[in-house]
């Protein structure tokens, strides 16, 4: 997941600033609409500001995949085992493959259907469909990566899971006897009966 993030980052990033030549002359506002597309933190959210102050693709690239991690790594310290995490991601990321191959393996049907047309045009159909092929599953690919970090961030742990498996269902300050029982199973102190 943490590599999806930073794809997805860079992915972002390298659309929104190869459209300006210039360092640090892009559109701030339409990086800022992306990520929020993915999570926004109403508590304490990425800023335009932010983005603004930052000279170069790198640094914010560098910015977002760190405010992003710190994001998933807030949502992943609610759960009382880390392991339920890595659960959620395979049910969500196989859920979102199912999905989408589907859709794909349709889009796949239509296309073949309608490059058969294409020989008419003195095209060959074959070349036609490998090149059409190849960017129907470069989306595919795309589209997995998107909708598997969007699903992950908008999951809100506290309403879907079980409160036995969140760590706010741990109890706090609790005062045991420990220390009585050691030292009477020690036999440094014996419990006085009344008699």
């Amino acid at each position: 997941i943490l590599l999806l993030i930073e794809k997805e980052v860079e992915k972002i990033i390298l659309v929104h600033t190869s459209k300006k030549q210039e360092e640090g002359q892009w559109d701030v506002y339409e990086i800022l609409a992306d990520i929020n597309a993915i999570h926004k933190d109403s508590e304490s959210p990425l800023t335009a500001e932010e983005l603004q102050a930052l000279q170069s693709a790198e640094d914010l690239i560098e910015k977002i995949k760190r405010y992003l991690l710190a994001e998933y790594e807030a949502k992943e310290k609610l759960l009382a085992d880390p392991d339920i995490m890595r659960q959620i991601e395979r049910n969500v990321y196989l859920n979102i493959i199912d999905t989408l191959w589907m859709e794909h393996i349709d889009n796949m049907q239509h296309l073949r259907e309608g490059v058969a047309l294409r020989g008419y045009g003195q095209r060959d159909p074959l070349i036609e469909y490998k090149e059409e092929g190849y960017h129907l599953f470069s989306k595919l690919l795309n589209d997995i990566q998107s909708n598997t970090l969007s699903t992950l961030f908008k999951i809100n742990l506290k309403q879907q899971l079980p409160a036995h498996l969140l760590k706010t269902n741990e109890p706090e300050n609790i005062i045991t006897n420990d220390e009585q029982i050691n030292q009477v199973l020690s036999g440094s102190n014996t419990l006085t009966t009344h008699e």
